[in-house]
């Protein structure tokens, strides 16, 4: 499902950011398309403006003049002076023969001026079509002549555009490889964008998927045995029919404990935070916490000691019964991991900025390489314990608890050697 909605997410984001390239590129594109057509129509304006000052202020035109002015400007020139055109047979053969399209242009011209559209001193833009698939642009203009007698000049010039044409078809290829090459770095930037936006997502799928495989496990091993217990007191009677309804209860009783730490587990997973918050006294807190595990702390033969400072311990605002929860977690996590006759304490302190209260014991401690790992779910740092009171979900409650409350469980090493459990509250 993961990668399904990985694809489609990249397919879906290289689609939208292509699409504002491509508009992106469109416009660039018409923006080029029309400075090259606009630099085409200004080389033909200046040479047509570089012929007519000339005719207009009689200066001599000579042949090498006007094939240096084609040279330069890629044009054809033609200029007839009462009727009479120039003996200049042109620096260069277009594929059209210039006296085709000069025709061609000739007669477009007198019809415009028939109409009345192409009068003295008059310049006027067309095109010119050539017989080989050529084109031109052509500009045109009639001078009056300083003869005293005579029709006036007569001046044409065309630009064959196909230069132009071919370079925007360069322009164009260019731009849509842009397109393409811009869509696959998109690409790349999408999926690595989507997949690290989905690790997140991933993992917690992947953690709910094992969480499942190991709430699954844990349930099954009490199920078979109080079915089985079930089905031998039904075939017995008497104190021997006792014991196995006694040995069912004790594993249903299990089921309710395991029920009932996957659903703090999934509050955390939810967020929600506890109901019945409310200001309670970290003092008054501890002093319960250690009155009721005292007795526990004597049968197991662990000295149990409570520390407070001298100043009153600032408020914190909680469950009381969650918050009981938790560190009674801790300690019988201290009694049960610690040999016996270690001290396990229980003390407390101000921090400035709220309270902190630690479990600690001076048992063998925790490898720094398990110490990662402690807080996840059914996890045991001791492979080898094989106890059915075990789930490996006490410190992760313990974690989830601390975490509702808006506070933060670590664990460090004790002085001495041990573990040191900490919950860190914010100030009230």
């Amino acid at each position: 499902m993961i990668q399904a909605l990985r694809r489609r997410l990249t397919v879906l984001f290289t689609l939208l950011t292509s699409l504002v390239l491509l508009a992106a590129l469109v416009f660039a594109w018409g923006l080029a398309c029309r400075q090259n057509r606009l630099s085409q129509q200004q080389s033909l304006s200046a040479a047509f403006s570089s012929v007519s000052e000339r005719l207009q202020n009689g200066t001599v035109i000579s042949d090498l003049w006007l094939a240096q002015l084609e040279a330069q400007y890629d044009c054809i020139v033609y200029i007839e002076d009462n009727g009479m055109p120039f003996h200049f047979s042109g620096s260069w053969t277009p594929e059209t023969p210039r006296d085709a399209l000069i025709s061609n242009a000739r007669a477009f011209t007198d019809g415009e001026a028939a109409k009345g559209e192409f009068s003295y001193g008059k310049t006027l833009a067309f095109d010119v079509a050539g017989e080989n698939g050529d084109a031109y642009d052509a500009m045109s203009v009639r001078l009056l002549s300083r003869a005293e007698s005579g029709s006036g000049i007569y001046l044409l010039l065309m630009r064959d555009v196909r230069g132009g044409r071919q370079a925007l078809a360069i322009l164009t290829l260019q731009y849509i490889f842009a397109w393409l090459a811009g869509t696959a770095a998109l690409y790349a930037v999408s999926r690595f964008l989507v997949v690290r936006a989905l690790r997140p997502t991933k993992d917690a799928w992947q953690r709910q998927r094992e969480f499942v495989a190991a709430a699954s496990h844990e349930l099954r091993a009490p199920l078979a045995v109080i079915r089985a217990s079930i089905g031998e007191a039904r075939s017995t009677q008497g104190a021997a029919a006792d014991a196995f309804l006694q040995t069912a209860d004790q594993e249903a009783t299990r089921m309710a404990s395991l029920a009932d730490d996957l659903l703090i587990l999934a509050s955390g997973d939810a967020g929600a935070r506890p109901a019945d918050l409310r200001q309670i006294e970290t003092d008054t807190l501890c002093i319960r916490l250690y009155e009721t595990h005292l007795a526990l702390a004597h049968s197991t033969s662990h000295p149990l000691t409570l520390s407070l400072p001298d100043e009153p311990l600032a408020p914190v605002r909680g469950d009381e019964q969650r918050l009981t929860q938790l560190f009674s977690v801790l300690l019988h996590n201290a009694f049960e991991h610690t040999p016996a006759g270690t001290a396990v304490e229980l003390h407390a302190e101000n921090t400035g900025r709220g309270v902190r209260i630690c479990v600690a014991d001076h048992g063998p401690g925790i490898p720094d390489a398990e110490k990662a790992h402690v807080f996840e779910r059914f996890y045991r740092a001791d492979k080898s314990r094989g106890e059915k009171a075990h789930f490996g979900l006490g410190l992760c409650v313990a974690h989830e608890l601390a975490a509702l409350h808006g506070a933060k469980l670590t664990l460090t090493d004790t002085p001495g050697g041990g573990a040191c459990f900490c919950v860190s509250f914010p100030a009230c």
